[in-house]
């Protein structure tokens, strides 16, 4: 089994005047994402109270390590304990911000550099993609693929520009990434989240529970050879309002693996 995950940094947002009400994600028409939701869905808080909503926090929370130990409100501790001591899995984080390379780097990490990723619109989406699946390929047993354009976007508050930078991560991050794997016949399971709100309308972060879906190709071979239609569901902020929240956002990653034990 082989693991994916893709933080699309800051595509959740709040309802829209110029969206007639709806989100950007709401409102564009995002397949891949669909995919993904229509196999397992659900919220979680990436940021835990009193922590600021910010890329950083968000990536230790999401791969399984509590901000609030690891944290100390300017940066992250100068030594974690390994993901693979943890999780018993080996893996690479691809970013373009430098303070993600530098954590994961501390978690026992890959930290490969791609040339051209800047974290803007204009980054090297192809290029990361091919970086995961090399390091699937090289023996990786999960892949985290960052992406920072929704946030820089919305802090720009260009709502145009915003909804470009999502449309790229479903068309030229998470729909690569699921045809070629699935093209590959190996079994596996992505993780799509926003690892926070960035608001459009105040130009700021917020940290509240955020939507998140897998896809795991074993559903999605099933429902195939029983000759149906793979599942598919909206995913957006206001289609996943009434599933449950995980409160503790160091449980996601247990859920993709497949370790989460509900209390």
């Amino acid at each position: 089994m082989k693991y994916v995950i893709v933080v699309g940094s800051g595509m959740a947002d709040t309802r829209l005047v110029q969206l007639a009400g709806k989100t950007p994600m709401e409102v564009l028409a995002l397949n891949s994402f669909d995919r993904c939701a229509g196999c397992f869905c659900g919220r979680v808080l990436t940021i835990p109270r009193g922590l600021e909503a910010r890329a950083d926090v968000a990536l230790l929370s999401i791969l399984g390590y509590d901000p609030k130990v690891y944290f100390n409100g300017a940066s992250v501790a100068s030594k974690l304990p390994a993901f693979a001591d943890n999780f018993g899995l080996q893996g690479s984080v691809i970013a373009a911000d430098a303070r993600l390379r530098i954590i994961a780097g501390l978690m026992g990490l890959k930290t490969p550099e791609v040339e051209g990723a800047t974290g803007t619109i204009d980054t090297n989406y192809e290029g990361k993609v091919e970086c995961a699946l090399k390091a699937l390929q090289d023996g990786d047993d999960f892949a985290l693929v960052h992406v920072g354009a929704p946030e820089t976007l919305a802090a720009d508050g260009d709502l145009g520009r915003k909804m470009e930078a999502v449309q790229n991560v479903e068309y030229r991050v998470v729909m690569p990434l699921l045809n070629r794997l699935m093209g590959k016949g190996e079994d596996f399971r992505l993780l799509l989240v926003s690892d926070f709100a960035a608001f459009l309308t105040t130009q700021k972060h917020a940290a509240q529970p955020m939507p998140y879906a897998i896809f795991d190709s074993r559903v999605v071979r099933r429902a195939i050879d029983d000759g149906k239609e793979p599942p598919v569901r909206k995913f957006c902020e206001d289609a996943m309002l009434c599933e449950p929240v995980l409160m503790e956002g160091t449980d996601l990653i247990k859920v993709l693996l497949e370790q989460y034990m509900k209390n």
